[in-house]
């Protein structure tokens, strides 16, 4: 394996940032004119919208393909957070505060669904935490990335203007520093809107409502951005108006104090006891059809029709008199000041926003509901200035924010970085048209539904649609996207987000039960994976709790029911639902506490069946796996579905079906599941029997300055460090190993040991050495820690934890993943892959590579256990014994082959002797041959060049096959996998992906892995190269 110089990834880490303190911003520089940046690009709103765009743009793309960019995000606050900031000051309407947020203000959501991806909240965390928790995960981002030199605090954008043409120009900002109070004018190519939806209340007009106010004492009506204490309400009448989030909340926190006394109330026409009393006015269900949960003590009343002097009067011509107080939780208006200011965006309050007729009258319009026309509810597709000169992060309602968010900004920062990947205008303004369309077939008027995910438009597909528009465009597998054919968004989040009244319902029982009982279920729980699992056993808990009666289903091993005399239980304020399978607590769970918990864990974590606690509301009559293979049939506990074959079959249609089998698990939305966990298989984890299927993982590609791809990484799990360790994935070593943290070599990786995996780290005796090509020397000691490896988990697994590293790695990659055979061990274990099939969590002990290009946005991928035959040409496919020189060669566990015969331009090269031993190596950035080899080869490349320091030079424009000969068939070199940078002392010569190696056998590394499917079969001891699909 050769040293790697450079990770061009700027990181590729994700997780739980270790506690700090909290951010103290390190302000930025703006655009100075005298750089020669390649674009300046400004970001508008340190929420998190903004956030996670920054963070996408610095994070997520490839250092070349953002190379000289200059990044700057204005935010007119002190502090990033957005409405999760809390104002310093105390409202005094009609002055707008500086956001909505209330002392008391709790997420609506479940806070694992709220994140971006790969970086939960802090282990602890309330599943609904209050606001300080929240606003720490923005600083978490900003601090864990490094970010804050990009920020620019207390800087408030006033107006933006295009200077130019639809063709080129910039954007003008006119920008007032707070602090100095000092306006100044800044350049930027790209302007990305990310400044929130929740700072311009939406009032509506009643009539009659001064009057009212102004004929009793101490009468108000105030939107709910002013609302901070309930017990600023106590004692009064109180109508709450709305039924969104602000809404429930308030009239939530209110009816506690509203009614828990009793005064006397003098009013000029009646003296009496009156019991105090809080109303919700709502309209009529509209397209959200979202029930608003019972709140005891409040009364629902329809919407406010007027006012009079003394009463409120509702649209069913019901009145109420002696109301002290109306708060209006009736949303916001979608404003953009600065924007309007510079003439971009035309404001026409509740009216329709116009449709333009011809694409080049296109410009923008809001009529504080619709921002128009906006591709994707992210792109603008004014004609005023180029296609994607201007975005917009964060307009999407009904969203978990994060990974919306998230979604939102992969779009833009990929076609920022290659606007050859966007569509023409006039072809995205007919997708917009169409969209629209669609929205008025369903009865729905885009004008009022506005950014609303609504219709045939969920959160998930529309997250989903964004990044499967960079799929299809070849950007599968860059970070944060998955490969092709995978979904975006995890299974979970849809699952948490479907279930979050439920869920809440559960988690106040927790907190009803006292710290005690919230330590005990958060306990361990840490990764997305613990986040998803803890939710699926709070439905679980929760349903035992309103299936009391103890009545549930048995369900037999094929899903009948063993009593069909029993009936599903029905959900207090549910109908009945027949579809839903029940476990009987009985005969597969222990016996629980009042709070769900036994000494083992918490409902459900010692092993039990997880409930159905997500489909049963998803309005399917079954899970239905997608199109497969015949022979497959499916048993259903829940929503996990266990495939079985049914026939015996050849071993090669065996791991063609396994691999269909775990990209197909549910037919959600027609698209395979997510990234690193599935619904299915987090609930499978508590299934006593396993289901062995394939597992895929993404490669990220290592590049040096010059964008040549240099090695491979995945990310693995490993104990209780909950930042994921970047692996080189080495088939030319035999060990996994990561940096220990008594290593004096860690600068800014990830390391393991006692610290950061406390529960489950244990140092063993031994010590374990590496000795690579180039002179490295890995030195360490050997450990044991749970491994997590996609989803799955391998415990207790031995592995190497280095103390020396040398220049072994990259100054970003935290360890080394070997695909060689365990023989050649120095940790003395089995390798991962071979300890998974042991597991029986893969089939078999089998690895199988595609390597793609960078310059060809081709994605890269390992699958363990199987193959994925939608890569490869199985007509063009040879099997061949691993091959050993000798019996020290076997010891080693290497990776050899025989090669038959080298041909350059369709001239055969005479290679002494005949043939040679080739080990595959994907962690050697090169291909390695004796020096009499390269002299050989010399002479059919005219103008090479042989140096001294065993490298080799070749014509920049050579472009003949390069064929190497195995298994009796020739596997062509593409010219451009044979060439890298140019030679500095000839410009018509390139370096050539070849030189001479150490000894007489060849290397064949990644310019040659390029070019084959690669499949490694361990437990047979064997070699298949095959043909890529074309």
């Amino acid at each position: 394996m050769n040293r790697l110089t450079q990770l061009a990834l700027s990181l590729l880490t994700f997780g739980y940032v270790q506690p700090h303190d909290t951010l103290i911003p390190e302000q930025a520089l703006l655009v100075d004119s005298t750089r020669n940046a390649t674009k300046r690009i400004a970001i508008v709103g340190a929420g998190t919208a903004g956030i996670s765009t920054l963070k996408t743009l610095l994070v997520d793309l490839p250092e070349e393909a953002r190379r000289d960019w200059e990044v700057v995000l204005f935010e007119q606050r002190r502090d990033v957070g957005g409405i999760w900031l809390p104002d310093p000051n105390t409202p005094q309407p009609p002055v707008l505060p500086e956001t909505p947020l209330y002392p008391r203000l709790k997420t609506n959501t479940p806070h694992p669904t709220m994140t971006i991806p790969k970086f939960p909240f802090r282990p602890g965390t309330a599943l609904y935490p209050q606001h300080q928790p929240v606003y720490q995960y923005h600083a978490d981002i900003v601090n864990y990335w490094n970010l804050s030199s990009h920020l620019k605090l207390n800087y408030e954008v006033l107006e933006s203007k295009w200077q130019g043409s639809s063709i080129a120009g910039e954007w003008i900002l006119q920008v007032r520093d707070r602090e100095q109070d000092v306006v100044q004018d800044f350049a930027f190519d790209h302007l990305i809107i990310a400044n929130g939806h929740n700072h311009y209340p939406y009032e509506p007009r009643l009539e009659g409502r001064e009057r009212w106010e102004q004929s009793g004492v101490n009468r108000t009506v105030f939107h709910s951005i002013f609302y901070r204490n309930p017990e600023d309400y106590r004692g009064k009448n109180i109508v709450v108006v709305g039924g969104g989030a602000s809404g429930r909340d308030v009239a939530q926190q209110v009816v506690g104090v509203a009614n828990s006394v009793r005064r006397q109330l003098y009013l000029p026409v009646e003296l009496g006891l009156t019991s105090f009393q809080t109303y919700v006015s709502l309209k009529a269900l509209n397209y959200t059809n979202l029930p608003f949960p019972d709140i005891p003590g409040a009364e629902f009343k329809p919407r406010i029709q007027h006012f009079t002097e003394r009463a409120v009067i509702f649209e069913d011509n019901s009145t109420l008199e002696h109301i002290d107080t109306v708060i209006l939780g009736t949303g916001y208006e979608n404003r953009i000041p600065f924007l309007t200011a510079g003439g971009h965006l035309n404001v026409i309050p509740g009216q329709s926003v116009p449709l333009p007729q011809e694409p080049e009258s296109t410009h923008l319009s809001t009529n504080l509901r619709y921002i128009r026309p906006v591709y994707q509810h992210v792109l603008s597709l004014d004609t005023s200035y180029p296609l994607g000169a201007l975005y917009f992060i964060g307009l999407p309602i009904f969203v978990a924010n994060a990974i919306s968010d998230t979604a939102q900004a992969l779009f833009v920062a990929h076609t920022l970085a290659d606007p050859s990947l966007l569509e023409s205008r006039d072809t995205l303004l007919a997708d917009l048209h169409a969209q629209e369309a669609r929205l008025r077939a369903a009865g729905l008027d885009p004008a009022y539904i506005g950014h609303r995910l609504v219709g045939d438009t969920g959160a998930a597909q529309y997250q989903d649609g964004l990044v499967a528009y960079l799929q299809a465009r070849g950007r599968g597998g860059w970070p944060n996207i998955p490969v092709p054919g995978q979904r975006f968004t995890d299974e979970w989040r849809t699952f948490g987000r479907n279930e979050t009244l439920f869920l809440r319902k559960a988690w106040m029982r927790v907190e009803e039960y006292g710290q005690e009982s919230m330590d005990k279920w958060l306990d361990g729980v840490e990764t997305e994976e613990e986040w998803a699992d803890l939710m699926v056993r709070l439905v679980k808990w929760e349903e035992r709790k309103e299936e009391g009666d103890g009545s549930f289903v048995a369900v037999g091993l094929w899903g009948r029911a063993s009593d069909s005399s029993s009936t599903a239980a029905t959900r207090i304020g549910h109908p009945p639902n027949p579809r839903r399978l029940h476990l009987h607590p009985a005969s597969l769970e222990p016996i629980f506490d009042d709070t769900g918990c036994t000494a083992q864990g918490c409902a459900g974590a010692t092993g039990s069946i997880a409930f159905n606690a997500w489909y049963k509301r998803a309005g399917r009559t079954h899970i239905q796996p997608k199109a497969g293979p015949s022979h497959l049939l499916y048993l259903s506990f829940n929503v996990f579905t266990v495939f079985i074959m049914q026939h015996s079959m050849t071993f090669k249609a065996l791991l063609t079906s396994l691999f269909v089998v775990v990209s197909v698990t549910f037919d959600v939305n027609a698209a395979p599941t997510g990234r690193d966990i599935d619904l299915g298989t987090l609930l499978a984890r508590n299934l006593t029997a396993r289901a062995t299927a394939p597992i895929g993982i993404p490669l990220i590609p290592i590049l040096d300055s010059d964008g040549t791809e240099e090695g491979y990484v995945a990310s693995i799990g490993i104990g209780g460090n909950t930042r994921p360790f970047n692996v080189l994935m080495d088939t030319g070593s035999q060990d996994l190993w990561v940096i220990s943290e008594s290593s004096r070599e860690i600068g800014g990786r990830n390391a393991i040991g006692p610290t950061s995996s406390r529960a489950t780290f244990r140092q063993q005796r031994g010590t374990f050495g590496l000795d690579f090509d180039d002179g490295t020397d890995v030195e360490g000691t050997v450990a044991t820690d749970n491994v997590r490896i996609g989803s799955q988990t391998l415990p207790n697994f031995k592995f190497g934890t280095a103390l020396k590293l040398g220049d072994s790695l990259d100054t970003h990659t935290d360890g080394m993943w070997g695909f060689a055979k365990s023989t050649g061990s120095s940790v003395g274990g089995p390798t991962p892959v071979e300890a998974l099939a042991a597991a029986r969590i893969i089939p078999a002990a089998i690895s199988s590579w595609k390597i793609g290009r960078v310059s060809e946005r081709t994605a890269s991928e390992v699958v363990l256990g199987g193959v994925n035959p939608t890569l490869f040409d199985p007509r063009v496919s040879v099997t061949l014994p691993n091959l050993h020189r000798t019996a020290a060669d076997a010891d080693e566990g290497w990776w050899n082959v025989q090669v038959q015969g080298l041909a350059v331009g369709g001239v055969i090269v005479p290679l002494p002797g005949g043939s040679r031993i080739a080990t595959i190596d994907s962690g050697s950035d090169n291909m390695l041959f004796p020096r009499a080899d390269i002299l050989l080869i010399r002479k059919q490349i005219p103008g090479s060049q042989l140096l001294t320091d065993g490298g080799f030079v070749i014509p920049c424009n050579f472009n003949k096959a390069f064929q190497i000969r195995i298994g009796n068939l020739p596997w062509t070199i593409n010219p451009k996998d044979l060439k890298t940078t140019t030679f500095a002392g000839n410009p018509s010569l390139c370096h050539a992906s070849f030189e001479v190696g150490p000894d007489a056998e060849w290397t064949l590394g990644i310019p040659f892995l390029k070019n084959i499917y690669l499949t490694l079969d361990a437990g047979n001891d064997r070699v298949t190269i095959s043909k890529l699909a074309s």
